[in-house]
């Protein structure tokens, strides 16, 4: 079997190990950062990109708070009001320090949906379909190391 250092001298990959720009790619692990970042697009996207099996989008309810003007009382009930454009934004410039800061916010905006709404609503519903919805993105990315091995 040829090891990827002995493959690599002198020929170019055939096996198409190289990205877009025709560089090839990186072979070390990746830093701390770029693996928290990574975790936390994909759980963004989870959310973000649902589709319920009727063709639902569940996230439409959570990219911005509710108005002010239309639902006052809103913001009297939730004490920590946040959304999906929050949360990016978070995300974004660097606000989490790991996947779970960024968990605790999703959940916090799944409960103040359900807090604010009734249990048979639309919403209350969407909250939880995305929560499972984080619930199963979180098993399958399976247990997160602050460091890669061997850092």
């Amino acid at each position: 079997e040829n090891s990827p250092l002995k493959r690599r001298v002198g020929r170019p990959s055939l096996s198409g190990d190289s990205d877009d720009l025709g560089s090839p790619k990186r072979r070390h692990p990746m830093t701390a950062e770029e693996a928290r970042n990574k975790r936390l697009s994909n759980l963004y996207n989870a959310v973000v990109n649902h589709v319920d099996d009727d063709g639902h989008i569940p996230r439409d309810t959570f990219m911005i708070l509710p108005s002010k003007d239309e639902y006052p009382d809103y913001y009297e009930v939730i004490q920590e009001p946040i959304d999906l454009t929050m949360i990016k934004e978070r995300m974004d410039t660097n606000k989490y320090q790991s996947h779970q800061a960024m968990v605790a916010d999703l959940r916090l905006m799944f409960n103040n949906a359900r807090r604010y709404n009734e249990e048979d609503s639309q919403v209350f519903r969407d909250a939880d379909t995305l929560d499972r919805v984080v619930k199963r993105r979180l098993k399958s990315l399976g247990p997160y190391a602050s460091c890669p091995p061997g850092m």
